[in-house]
């Protein structure tokens, strides 16, 4: 079974998180998500879709953070 491309990306969003020096909770602040979501992606019980690996990116992202973002 081939592997989704969500969760090919995840380690990079991880990653990204860590680099530049954001807490979980921090990140879901950012994101829109649940620390407790975002907790549970990084340690592999849930699986993201693609709509949630564009959140945590843009979160991690300074020049997609200073943009106005749509209301959910």
């Amino acid at each position: 079974m081939k592997e989704r491309r969500e969760t090919r990306l995840l380690p990079i969003a991880i990653t990204s998180r860590r680099k530049k020096g954001l807490t979980q909770e921090m990140l879901s602040e950012l994101s829109g998500l649940s620390q407790q979501y975002v907790s549970k992606l990084e340690r592999g019980k849930r699986n993201p879709t693609i709509v949630t690996i564009c959140e945590l990116t843009q979160a991690c992202s300074p020049s997609f953070r200073d943009k106005p973002r749509p209301d959910k």
